[in-house]
């Protein structure tokens, strides 16, 4: 189950067999925008599996923020925060602060997100690096304001604690998808790709994001999810380039 930006690279060095979709028949559950992305065109040799946003958390108890990556971002520092442990995350949601694509291969773009960046964690509000699950028990335990996490980390608080929410920034943000592929030397690749059939029924599918609570790109399976699902405009955000 590599992230979608690994599956070049397994592609490349020959450890991917191509995928058999005579033998997946609910490839026809996922919906249309997420098949044939730019990482594998035509579904060679991936099927989508969950992606989540990654957006701004906060404990309203604490502080609201406005929906904007400038809390972060921007020239004030009366906030403490932190920023995910993932320097694709990271150097992503700066260049969309700055108005950039997060995809930008732009030397001067990308220079002045790392000055933004040097400038970001020399902050004193700046509490470091950390991954979803650490800052989401930061935000419960109120030690901080804000923290950027992948939206399905941070549902999981929500339910235990409903005053912790999350936001998208208006600026855009990026979204991380988890993909299902079969190894080249797979020792039984008819059972792989029944596994992956499986994961690709509806009622699975949405069992598995009521479960996880992260997005599901299986179309079929989004009017099985739970209703708390269904209320979170963050599960299912809008493209933005």
């Amino acid at each position: 189950m590599p992230s979608s930006y690994v599956v070049q690279t397994m592609v490349r060095a020959g450890l991917l067999q191509p995928l058999d979709r005579a033998r997946l028949p609910n490839l026809k559950n996922v919906a249309p925008e997420f098949l044939n992305p730019p990482y594998d065109p035509g579904n060679r040799y991936s099927v989508p599996y969950q992606y989540a946003a990654t957006g701004l958390a906060y404990n309203k108890s604490r502080y609201v923020p406005r929906s904007s990556w400038a809390e972060i971002f921007g020239p004030e520092d009366r906030r403490s925060f932190v920023l995910l442990d993932d320097p694709r995350e990271v150097i992503g949601a700066a260049l969309k602060y700055l108005g950039h694509s997060a995809n930008t291969a732009d030397v001067a773009q990308l220079r002045a997100a790392r000055d933004l960046l040097r400038r970001t964690v020399a902050k004193k509000g700046f509490q470091g690096f950390d991954g979803g699950p650490g800052t989401r028990n930061k935000l419960l335990a109120r030690q901080i304001d804000l923290g950027q996490i992948y939206v399905g980390d941070l549902l999981i608080a929500t339910e235990e604690n409903p005053q912790v929410q999350v936001v998208l920034p208006r600026e855009g943000t990026t979204i991380s998808m988890d993909t299902l592929v079969v190894l080249k030397r797979s020792p039984n690749p008819a059972l792989a790709h029944r596994f992956i059939n499986t994961l690709l029924d509806a009622e699975v599918g949405a069992r598995l994001s009521n479960y996880t609570y992260y997005a599901t790109p299986n179309a079929a399976a989004r009017p099985l999810l739970d209703d708390f699902l269904k209320a979170v405009p963050a599960l299912n955000p809008r493209p933005t380039g």
